[in-house]
């Protein structure tokens, strides 16, 4: 259950809550059982979204792509973040731009980042650790899209950050309220001028 208010999306739920495990030892006189204590750990979750308005090609050769990025912590959060992407004017790098800026403010915080974008879900849990063990190339030898953020994302949850986030895959465009406010404030980020 999300608890909503002025602060951030909290995750209480156990689908949510990370369960740290430590074990200990009951000893009987047969045998030796672990047992294991569990402690809830609850964690802030952020949600973040891409939007690209242009980046689809029926709009015909030549239109303007323009890409913002939506993070959403809670209704009436002064941390909400609507923002024009700098650089190359994609979803997905508008949508990693997002994960990155969360991950750069909550260095040393338990955070849960809710993303309904697959990709790069998959680029941080699957892929970026097997692409930098060969030397950034992905198994058929190509290089990776947007390394330069896949660089960056790495250096920040595996070198800079005290705890690593949690990702979560949420279905875009249905019924989670905080999808649909990164959503609302990523295509709001799109429309502004690259210096807002």
């Amino acid at each position: 259950m999300l608890r909503r208010g002025t602060g951030p999306f909290m995750a209480t739920t156990t689908t949510t809550t990370a369960v740290l495990l430590g074990a200990k030892r009951k000893r009987t006189a047969s045998t030796s059982k672990k047992r294991h204590k569990r402690q809830k750990v609850v964690m802030m979750v952020i949600y973040t979204d891409g939007a690209c308005k242009g980046n689809n090609r029926r709009q015909g050769v030549g239109a303007e792509r323009r890409a913002g990025y939506g993070i959403f912590y809670g209704d009436g959060d002064a941390r909400n973040v609507a923002r024009r992407l700098r650089g190359p004017q994609t979803n997905n790098r508008a949508e990693m731009q997002a994960i990155i800026d969360v991950c750069e403010l909550h260095k040393n915080e338990r955070v849960e980042i809710r993303t309904d974008s697959q990709y790069c879900k998959d680029v941080v849990t699957k892929w970026m650790a097997g692409w930098r063990r060969r030397g950034w190339k992905k198994a058929d030898g190509k290089t990776p899209l947007n390394l330069d953020m896949v660089k960056r994302l790495y250096r920040l949850i595996h070198e800079d950050m005290s705890q690593k986030p949690v990702f979560t895959w949420v279905k875009g465009h249905a019924s989670d309220p905080g999808n649909i406010e990164a959503d609302r404030l990523a295509n709001k980020g799109a429309l502004m001028s690259v210096s807002e």
